[in-house]
């Protein structure tokens, strides 16, 4: 009974450590968000000044988007002749 109380904790301890901080940053703030729409870090801008607030208070949104195209770009069987 000892023994697998002492492993739990051994377990329980190893996820502790092995897991990331979830208080962590993973992207470093730029000075500001605001300026024009083609100069400006994010595409949202400073939202009057709100942005910047809780950028500088440790607050901040960050959104990625990745997209892959899936399918046959060219041909496939709309482009069959024969289809029977």
């Amino acid at each position: 009974m000892r023994k697998s109380a002492t492993r739990v904790q051994v377990i329980g301890l190893a996820v502790v450590l092995c897991s990331p901080a979830a208080a962590a940053a993973q992207i470093t703030p730029p000075p500001t968000y605001g300026g024009d729409l083609w100069g400006r870090p994010w595409l949202t801008g400073d939202w009057f000044g709100g942005r910047d607030w809780l950028s500088k208070h440790g607050v901040d949104f960050d959104l990625d988007l990745t997209q892959v195209l899936l399918g046959v770009a060219r041909g496939g069987c709309a482009n069959r002749q024969n289809a029977g």
